[in-house]
């Protein structure tokens, strides 16, 4: 009896025993199972860039593409994935570069971590000015990426842009009549026409105003001396209503063949600049500029011929009599040109130009 109850506790405490070591395996088992997991995750590449995006981010419904691994200047391996997905009804994109770490998670297990994002990227649209220089981080897009389209004025140019770094650009745009314009690309919109942006130039205005006022001179010095329409210089080459202006001036001026004033002048020219404005899509491609010029015509009208004892009189005439007689038969009057300017491949000429009668 005595040996069958040893025999009893005996095979208890064996199996105890048994327990105890299987609890103890099960126990080492979750440990190495947690140890191996804790140290492979992020062996994976691809796993920590998603979890970077999923809480960086905060978007979990995307598409991945694996870009290329490559080596950087410490020898560690470099490997980028692209995100793409969308947000705002617009989709965006965004690169990210992983680096695999020298020191080893645990000293066994390879290691991933992030090394730089470019920021998001996102194909969008670029609307300039045609015969602009467009420069994105100093760099011109490629004649490949000008978009057809068919709505758009002939005066601008479309580009098609993809994967832009919205974080990190610079954008500059070159060209008359307009200032040069630094500026970013900052991903608010898919399509950005950076003509709303641009400032027409001090240099641009200049040119202008002098054009404006040189044709006015060499307008009426052509009509003075009836030298025809098809006398006047490169300046009119483009102006379409020449003829009938010269011809309408020629009216002013004239009458019964002889010319109505003495004396034509004109002085205190002030421009006003209109806004920018583009063609209709049945015309050539420019960039058109209103200018209303205003200035001051200063004439003095042809007399009678005088008497003989007139003209003797007239010699006996003091200098400050006569000079106060000329300034009573000298007039005067505000009047306002309008130049309609375009602008191709940064050349400035006249397309069209209303210039008022001088009396």
């Amino acid at each position: 009896m005595e040996n069958n109850q040893q025999y009893k506790w005996r095979q208890r405490k064996k199996r105890n025993h048994f327990i105890t070591v299987w609890i103890i395996l099960v126990i080492l088992l979750g440990v190495a199972g947690t140890f191996v997991y804790e140290g492979t995750r992020e062996m994976n590449p691809l796993t920590v860039a998603e979890k970077y995006f999923k809480q960086e981010v905060g978007v979990s419904d995307f598409t991945v593409v694996t870009g290329e691994r490559s080596l950087n200047a410490d020898n560690q391996f470099v490997q980028e994935y692209t995100f793409t997905y969308t947000a705002d009804g617009q989709e965006k994109s965004e690169t990210v570069s992983m680096t695999q770490q020298n020191d080893k998670k645990y000293g066994l297990f390879n290691r991933w971590g992030m090394s730089s994002t470019r920021g998001a990227q996102m194909d969008l649209e670029l609307i300039a000015p045609a015969s602009s220089q467009v420069l994105i981080n100093g760099v011109a897009p490629d004649a490949s990426s000008i978009k057809t389209d068919e709505t758009l004025s002939p005066g601008a140019v479309c580009y098609q842009l993809t994967g832009v770094d919205i974080s990190d650009n610079k954008l500059q745009i070159n060209g008359l009549p307009f200032d040069s314009y630094e500026g970013t690309l900052d991903g608010s919109s898919s399509v950005v026409d950076i003509r709303d942006r641009l400032v027409v130039g001090e240099n641009a205005q200049t040119q202008m105003l002098e054009i404006g006022k040189s044709m006015i001179h060499e307008l009426f010095t052509a009509v003075v001396d009836q030298t025809g329409s098809e006398k006047l210089g490169d300046l009119f080459a483009k102006a379409a209503n020449k003829d009938n202006l010269y011809k309408a001036i020629e009216r002013n001026l004239y009458q019964d063949g002889e010319l109505k004033v003495e004396s034509l002048t004109f002085e205190g020219f002030k421009p006003e600049f209109g806004e920018v404005y583009y063609p209709g899509n049945s015309e050539e491609s420019y960039i058109g500029m209103e200018m209303k010029l205003s200035y001051t015509c200063k004439y003095e009208l042809a007399g009678s011929e005088e008497s003989e004892s007139e003209t003797e009189a007239a010699e006996t005439e003091s200098e400050s009599e006569t000079e106060a007689k000329k300034s009573s038969a000298e007039k005067s009057a505000g009047k306002t040109a309008t130049f309609y300017f375009e602008y191709r491949d940064g050349n400035c000429t006249v397309r069209t130009i209303e210039v008022p009668n001088a009396l």
